[in-house]
This record gives structure tokens, sequence and C-alpha cells, in this order.
């Protein structure tokens, strides 16, 4: 019943009359046959679909490598089976790759291949005229002697790889040619913290060569006293991990000659993207010594420079106490004089001009103390609830005689009005409205001073400007303009004299409290100078004195502590005038001994006296028990508020040398809480207050 593959062979046997007198045959069974000839038929049928299908560019071709057969792939290339059918396929490598290319095929033919693989690669031009990367994988057919017959190659496009791996190598080349000639010395380190290459550079910076330090722990070649806090910053910023943040970090280092040297390394960390663990340690050296000895250099110029700022500061603090002595006496009895009413009518018109030179002398004195007290950042602002409208009307108020006396006309405007109260450094405000309002009337010599005021409540900001109708400036003068020591008219013949600081001081000061400051003018038609300052509103009121006034000091005991006579004589005479009760002092020693006996409502005490200076008798007279234990004391100085009332002082306030009438009393009034005063006298009123 199992049906078989047969092959029948025959024929028929004739009889006398010719015809078929009977047939005979022999029978094969092919069945095998016929299988293997079915699988041999499906073999070839898969393979000729494999290959008609496949991205691989199959060629078969003869001893001379003229292409007899190629599959559809090369369809990728440009070209048609037909198309390159009967070539020689050398003609298609490139002129770079063809000597490679026929040794090849030779030793593929031969069966003696030298040190070429079989597995080759060359650039194969397409039918566009590029040329692409093949890999050509040979199988040579040879007949029942062994003698070859044909080549069948298949070919595999690998462009892009190739590419890549010649970008990396050129990369690869690129990198090494900078670490072979880089003035750093570029180190690779094993996980293990071992070196496993080191640029030529190590010779040059630690006088090693390369070989030298290979598996060496870097840790041999840094100081001692660096190496844990190295190894700390290195284990840091593996811990961090991958795309940690470059670091770099300073240490010294060991040379091969026994020399220190410092070395600022930039390290970075390799890990492997999939698992996350160290591959290996990278960093670049550099010898930084020069720089760290230019450092240390700078460092001793520095302070050496604080040192010297220190000594002016202290000169300027000298000279301050010094220069202002003799003023204070030159400007209070002057002042004195002035108010007199038994003089004659030129010795009142000399101490008149007495009085006014030494308050331009002042105001020379005070620009040069405040310019270095700026630049040696010892200019502080102290923010404090202040009305401003009222500041601003009182620092116009002061130029009165000033402008009266040329016929010019002051005037106040007020846009935007400001809240009742503004968070200001006041003294600092003033000064810098008594700066531009005295140079506007000293440029102007008819017509109007005008001071504008605004407020921006979103910016929290005061703005004033002080127009003129003065002499006006070009541009070139403008420029020269709140630039220290710098005047529009510097020569020798110039009308108006000045420092050439108050401007300076002025930006100085401006920019201090969070604002600036400008001008705008036109020559023949007047300037106007512009500044802003941060003025937040104010969010506590101030509490305002309601107590009934008076017209005197009358039994208010004060004890006044100087060295110099003529200070002692002035404040006596000053405050006699209102009926205070005075008792003087030579030395510090003196005004302890003298409060041990008696009490008294309020002490002065200068800073600098022979026997005991002021911060020593405050000491003793805060520390020793007696009736004056707990009474404010004053320092009578002409040393910065800063100072004076610094950490290091308790003083409860200060009278400032040369001594202002008005400002004398009212801070006397305010330590000891007397009863305000209504009534001083005009006369006494100096500077305008």
């Amino acid at each position: 019943g199992e049906v078989r593959d047969i092959i029948a062979r025959g024929g028929c046997r004739l009889g006398a009359d010719g015809k078929v007198a009977g047939l005979f045959g022999t029978f094969q069974d092919v069945t095998a046959l016929r299988l293997a000839d079915r699988a041999l038929r499906e073999s070839e049928a898969k393979a000729r679909h494999l290959i008609e299908n496949s991205t691989d560019m199959m060629v078969r071709m003869d001893q001379s490598s003229r292409i007899l057969e190629v599959s559809p792939a090369c369809r990728a290339f440009g070209f048609e089976p037909g198309d390159l059918v009967g070539q020689s396929a050398l003609s298609f490598i490139h002129p770079e790759d063809l000597n490679i290319a026929i040794a090849a095929a030779r030793d593929n033919f031969t069966g003696k291949p030298t040190d070429l693989s079989l597995t080759r690669e060359y650039r194969f031009r397409t039918k566009s005229g590029e040329y692409r990367w093949l890999q050509g994988s040979p199988i040579v057919n040879r007949d029942s002697e062994g003698v070859p017959l044909e080549m069948i190659s298949t070919f595999r496009d690998v462009t892009e790889r190739r590419e890549t791996e010649l970008a990396l190598a050129e990369k690869e080349a690129r990198y090494r040619l900078l670490a072979e000639n880089s003035r750093d010395m570029i180190t690779c380190y094993s996980p293990e913290g071992r070196i496993t290459y080191s640029s030529p550079a190590v010779e040059a910076i630690l006088g090693y060569r390369p070989e030298e330090v290979i598996g060496k722990r870097p840790w041999s070649f840094v100081h001692p006293d660096d190496v844990a806090s190295t190894k700390q910053l290195s284990a840091d910023y593996i811990a961090a991990g991958p795309g940690a943040a470059g670091v770099r970090y300073e240490y010294r280092g060991l040379c091969k000659d026994g020399r220190t040297i410092w070395l600022e390394v930039s390290p970075r960390s390799v890990f492997d993207p999939k698992t996350g663990l160290l591959l290996e340690f990278q960093d670049a050296t550099r010898d930084i010594t020069a720089r760290k000895e230019m450092e240390l250099e700078l460092a001793a110029a520095r302070d050496e420079a604080v040192g010297a700022n220190v000594v002016k500061s202290e000169f300027l603090a000298n000279m301050s106490h010094e220069i202002r002595t003799p003023l204070t006496a030159i400007i209070g009895f002057s002042s004195l004089l002035s108010s007199r009413t038994d003089l004659a009518d030129v010795a009142l018109s000399h101490a008149k001009n007495i009085n006014g030179a030494s308050k331009a002398l002042l105001a020379i004195v005070n620009d040069i103390l405040d310019f270095s007290k700026l630049e040696a950042g010892q200019m502080s602002i102290t923010p404090r609830p202040v009305d401003a409208v009222e500041l601003a009307h009182q620092a116009l108020a002061m130029f009165a005689p000033q402008a009266e006396a040329k016929s010019i006309w002051l005037e106040f405007e007020q846009g935007h009005a400001p809240p009742p109260f503004v968070e200001v450094d006041p003294d600092r405000l003033r000064q810098i409205l008594l700066n531009l309002i005295g140079n506007a009337i000293k440029f102007t010599e008819a017509g109007v001073v005008r001071l504008r005021m605004n407020y921006f409540e979103d910016l929290q900001t005061l703005r004033f400007e002080v127009q003129d109708t003065g002499v006006g400036m070009d541009a070139s003068q403008s420029c020269k303009l709140f630039q220290r020591f710098s005047q529009v008219d510097a020569s020798s013949t110039r009308k108006h004299g000045g420092t050439g600081l108050g401007l300076a001081i002025s930006k100085a000061l401006s920019e201090a409290m969070g604002g600036l400051i400008g001008c705008e003018s036109v020559p023949g038609t007047g300037s106007t100078f512009y500044f802003e300052v941060s003025a937040p509103r104010a969010q506590h009121i101030p509490n305002l004195d309601v107590t009934a006034p008076t017209s005197s000091l009358d039994g208010l005991r004060v004890l006044v502590a100087d060295d110099n006579p003529s200070n002692r004589e002035l404040a006596r005479l000053l405050l006699e005038q209102f009926d205070a009760e005075v008792t003087e002092a030579q030395n510090g020693q003196q005004a302890v001994e003298l409060a041990a006996l008696e009490p008294f409502d309020v002490i002065l005490l200068d800073l600098n006296m022979p026997v005991m200076d002021g911060p020593t008798a405050l000491s003793r007279l805060r520390t020793e028990a007696g009736p004056n234990q707990d009474i404010p004391i004053l320092a009578f100085t002409a040393d910065p508020k800063e100072r004076v009332l610094g950490p290091d002082m308790t003083f409860d306030g200060l009278v400032l040398k040369p001594i202002i009438a008005a400002d004398f009393v009212t801070e006397l009034l305010r330590v000891t809480r007397w009863e305000p005063l209504l009534n001083v006298p005009e006369s006494i009123h100096t500077n305008g207050h």
C-alpha cells in the first residue's frame, strides 16, 4: 500500500509479420533520488530567496576577479545586477585600497593568506561616484582535486560603523596629541587607585618619566600634610556619581628631586552607563607654583596696604582732632563775638568774616575726611524714620542768607508726596542736599535755585532735583563731574574754589544708599543735578516729644572734661547763656575724681586727654560706685560718630567739634530728657541751625 517513485524502461517484441508480439521492461525504485532532488531544489529555492532578499550583496567572481553573478542587493549602491556582471570587481575599489584588495584576492585563490584576515574591508564606488565601506567574507569553490574554480563573497555595508571608528580614532589621536603636548599633566587611574597612564608633562612637572609612575598610587606624590584632604576631596567627587559638577582643588606635590610645588587638579570620573560602576578616574594637573607665589606676594602687599590704611586712618583721626580743635575755638568764639551788641561795626565785621572763613575751612576739612572714610569703607549708612519733606525744607532754608546776598530766589516744589516717614539716613541725605544746593548757589549769579522732590511709591524711592539758572556746562565739562579731586574749572584763575570732592562724596553716598546721581546741563542756561535714594515706607513711627517747652537749661549740671582750655571755655560760655551750671576738668582722671564728689546731670568727655583719656574715664565712671554711675555721658570730640558710638564704646551720644550751638543743646536735651528749648537766640544758630 506504500507509494513509491518508480522509473520504468522497456520496449515491444515484433512478430514475423511486423506486428507487436509482446512487451518487455525494467522498473527502478527512485524514491530516494526523488526525495534528494526535491530537497536540493527546495534548498536552492530557499538560498535563492535569501540571496535575493538579503541586504548583503553577494558576488560570484572568477580567478581574475571578473563578476559572474551578483545579488539584487547591489541596487542599494545604485546598480542593477546586469550593470556589474562581466565587470572587474577591482575596478570599483578605491585606489588607496586597491593593492590590499589584489593581494587579498591572490591569497584567497592560492590558499596562502598573508597577515591579512579573510574578512576584509574596502571602499566601494557606488554608481553615483561616492564610496561606501564594504566588509567582504570570501568563500572559494574548488574541484575534487582542490583546484580553485570561483569565489563567492558576501559584502556588507559597514560605512556608518567604519566612519564612527574613524571619528573615534581621529578624536583619540587628537586627544592623545593634546595630552602628549599639553603642559598640564594628564593622568588616568584605575578604580583601585593606581596610575594607568601619565602624559609626558609629568617629567616637566614632577621630574618622573611616564613609565616611572605607572602602577603607583597618586598619594606617593602628594605632600604628607595634604594627603588626607586630597583623598577626601577625591572620594567626595567620586561619590557624587555620574553627572557631578566639575571640581577643582589644590595641593602640594612632591618632585623627584625633593622640591615641593603647588598643583591644581581638575578631576573627572568615568562611569559605566549601564552598571554605574566606576571605570576610570582622570585628572588634569597644572603647576601653579608661580601663581601661588604671586598670591602670597599679593596677600603680603594687601596686608601691607591694609596696615598702611590703618596708619592712614589713625593719622586722619589724629589730624581730625588736631584740626578741629583750633577750629572749634575759632568758630565758637567768632560766633560769640558776632552775637555781641557792644562791638564796633568794624570789629563786628571782622568777627563775621573770621566766622565765615572758619566755616569754609571746616567744610574743606570735612570733605577730605569724609572722602577718606568712604575710600576706607568706614562711612556707615544708618537709616531711621525721617520726615523727608521737613528735612528738604530745612536744607533749603540753611542757604537763605547766601541766596539773599546774591538776590537768588529759592523755591521748593513737591511732586508725589512721600509717606509721613521714610527709612533713610538723614545725615547722609542732608549732606548730599547741602552739597548740591550749595553748588547751585555758588555757580548762579542771578535767578532761581529750585529744589524739586518726588516719591515713587512702586520703587520706594526718593528723587531730588536741584535746578539752577547758572552758567551751565558743556559735555566736556560735565564728564569731569563726580570724579574725585576734579573741577570743571581747575585753572589758577578760576572764580570758584573748593576741593573737588563734594560731588564725588555725593555720588558715593547716593550709591551707598541704593540710588544714583547725575546731571543735565546746557551752557548759559543752567544745570539740573538729580539723585535718587532708597526710601522704604517707615514701619514704625518715631515717638514725638510733646512736653511743654521752656526757654532755658536752668539748673542743668554739666561736667566738661577737655585738656584744651579754649574748648572748655567755649562750652562753658555757650551753656551759661542758657543758665546751665558748668564744672571743668582738665583730664579724665580729674573728671573721675570730681564725679565721685558731687552729682551731675550729664558729663562731657574728650577722647584724647593726658593722664587719663576719655574711654578710660568712661569705663571708670560706669564700673565704680558713685553718684554719677548711671547718668548720661557724652563724647566731646572731633572723631566721627562711627568710631565713637561703635560696639567698643558705651557713650550715650556725642557733641562734635567744632561746636554747633543748636546741635550741642539739642543733644543735651535728648540724653538728659530736660524740657526742650524754645527760643535759642538767633545769634548762636550757627551753620543755619
